[in-house]
């Protein structure tokens, strides 16, 4: 499924309908031109129509695509840090990124990233906040909405936290904000995870797919919030990768059944999207600045052949997850949607945690139902096959490959990039991320020299 609900043509009629209800209430506000020449732009509804309840799916809509937007930007520049993507045109940020300098503050890109998702997290928590006022009044006909605000603002925090070593959240328009800290962007999967858990209470008991999708955004905070701890302080490998966290395994599990057996939430990129330098669909498909690394995929845009490197570690074949997920994403061309969660997220996560505690006969069957939606033969731990750890790198960079999950399982399982130079930060001090960038810098005096160090 696609960007929302389980139907893609409802999820479109839905918002064609809640922006034409804001444009009556903006046409309203605006009254009748007295000329020809006395008109206003028909796009520029004044603020107070976020206050007319008739606008709840215009706003949830709104943050959607301000979310698109923005996460389809950043996990591009995560894809690049890792080993998915390597450079190979002439943008000289991008390949400072595939080099592992992910603490640039000056890399343009990384500026696009972070002023991709700013508006983002605005708008998210500012459509909570208006909906819930809705609600409260007895004014909000559809508490779908609300509850897909609320889904979309645990998908905005959850992917600041993956993404950057610290964030401003409390600047709010004009007004200027501290920066969350280092050591305290570990809360902003609380927010997450405490988004998700409100929307659960205005699902809509039929709803059954959107209840399993807020479920598995509940894992994957729960699930990435460990990943965060293991990883934090930065600067070193984690003795024990593995996350133990029954939360996030019982969220995978509860919401497996509601999402079905190989399901995927996207975002869906739409015309007019694409925004700074390397925008990931058309930096990737349409202008070729960076391509799959060889040793993961190579794709001929001419032939249009996908030839598959990553093998199956068990048949030796090019792996069909891989082949499956980079196919759909050069299809896409300039508006290949990026994939949240899903029904393998859930399985990788019940069978990590599984591992984790030593239940093998639970991790076993989890990574079975993996490989069985591909046909792969199953997983035993027989003499010739990989271990029980190898076989779980595998499944997840296969499975998640081209969402922005390889950078932070490379820091954690101790894999470094060939591409990574010998003094990048990627390289010397793991679990670096993005920082705040230089715009905001210069536009906000209280961050104004923030910059981790490893260690922090």
């Amino acid at each position: 499924m696609i960007s929302r609900i389980a139907d893609p043509m409802h999820a479109r009629r839905q918002a064609r309908r809640a922006t034409l209800a804001l444009g009556v209430v903006g046409a309203l506000l605006t009254g009748a031109c007295g000329s020809l020449l006395d008109v206003e732009n028909p796009n520029n509804v004044n603020a107070d129509a976020l206050k007319v309840p008739a606008s709840a799916a215009a706003q949830a809509n709104g943050t959607l695509a301000a979310l698109t937007r923005g996460a389809v930007q950043l996990v591009g520049h995560a894809e690049i840090a890792s080993d998915n993507l390597v450079w190979s045109g002439s943008l000289d940020g991008v390949d400072r990124l595939s080099r592992g300098e992910v603490r640039d503050p000056y890399n343009e890109f990384l500026e696009d990233a972070f002023n991709g998702m700013t508006p983002a997290r605005f708008m998210a928590a500012r459509t909570i906040k208006q909906l819930e006022e809705f609600k409260a009044a007895g004014t909000l006909a559809d508490p779908t909405q609300l509850a897909l605000a609320n889904l979309y603002g645990a998908i905005t925090y959850d992917f600041l936290a993956n993404h950057f070593d610290n964030f401003v959240i409390a600047s709010n328009q004009r007004e200027a904000g501290d920066a969350v800290g280092p050591d305290k962007m570990v809360t902003l999967y609380d927010s997450a995870e405490a988004a998700a858990t409100r929307a659960l209470t205005s699902v809509p008991a039929a709803n059954t797919l959107l209840r399993g999708q807020v479920l598995a955004m509940r894992a994957r905070a729960k699930f990435d919030r460990a990943i965060w701890r293991k990883l934090n302080p930065s600067g070193k490998t984690p003795a024990q990768p593995l996350v133990d966290d029954q939360g996030a395994a019982d969220d995978a599990i509860a919401a497996l059944p509601l999402l079905g057996s190989d399901y995927r939430y996207k975002l869906e990129v739409q015309t007019g999207m694409g925004w700074g330098n390397c925008f990931l669909p058309s930096c990737t498909n349409s202008r070729r600045e960076v391509i799959f690394n060889p040793a993961l995929a190579t794709y001929n845009y001419t032939t249009k052949v996908m030839t598959v490197a990553l093998k199956d570690p068990i048949t030796g074949q090019p792996d069909p997850a891989v082949g499956q997920l980079l196919t759909e994403f050069v299809n896409g061309l300039t508006m290949s949607p990026l994939t949240v969660t899903g029904s393998r997220d859930m399985l990788l996560i019940a069978a990590e945690v599984a591992l984790a505690k030593g239940n093998t006969t639970e991790f076993t069957s989890r990574i079975n139902q993996l490989r069985a939606l591909n046909a792969l033969p199953p997983w035993t731990g027989a003499a010739g096959q990989p271990t029980a750890l190898e076989i779980l790198i595998h499944e997840r960079r296969a499975n998640t490959v081209m969402q922005g999950r390889r950078l932070n399982d490379m820091y954690r399982f101790g894999i470094v990039s060939p591409a990574w130079g010998a003094t990048s930060e990627a390289r010397v001090c793991p679990g670096s991320l993005f920082p705040i960038t230089n715009g905001e810098r210069l536009s906000n005096p209280k961050v104004a020299s923030v910059q981790p160090a490893c260690g922090q």
